[in-house]
């Protein structure tokens, strides 16, 4: 009879093996083998910016940013001068070391990191770095944003 660790096997595989060890070696293996390749998902955390960009039918501009930058600090008169030319784009401020798993979802590894998601929930641009009021409206224009 094939052997299969009971730490493979969830509480209803084991149970399901067990019931069935009895009926021969075949159905069990078969049996304990269903178990195990049951699809198990994770619940994935809501993510902010696909939200807000499907939800609302509009482009999403996130910053990530760390309270201890001083280019994120710099960067702020930036942003709000675009996003004033942009009136339809939504913002977001996502702070890096508090909401990790964000971050590491968009690969944020330094800050400041600019994510733009279109109305469709698909990432147009994610790049880390300061930029100037120009390139901000080309990034936004690029991924399909209007200006007002």
């Amino acid at each position: 009879m094939a052997h299969i660790p009971c730490c493979l096997l969830s509480p209803i595989g084991r149970w399901a093996f067990a019931a069935v060890r009895g009926a021969g070696c075949a159905l069990g293996v078969l049996a304990a083998t269903a178990c195990l390749t049951a699809p198990v998902r994770a619940a994935e955390p809501k993510d902010p910016l696909i939200a807000e960009a499907v939800g609302k039918r509009t482009f999403v501009l996130a910053e990530f940013v760390s309270r201890t930058c001083p280019a994120c600090q710099d960067m702020r008169p930036v942003v709000e001068a675009v996003l004033a030319r942009h009136r339809g784009v939504g913002h977001q401020i996502h702070d890096a070391d508090v909401e990790v798993e964000l971050s590491q979802k968009y690969e944020v590894k330094c800050v400041p990191v600019y994510v733009v998601v279109d109305p469709k929930g698909q990432v147009r641009f994610n790049d880390v770095g300061t930029r100037t009021e120009e390139e901000l409206d080309e990034i936004l224009r690029a991924a399909g944003a209007r200006r007002r």
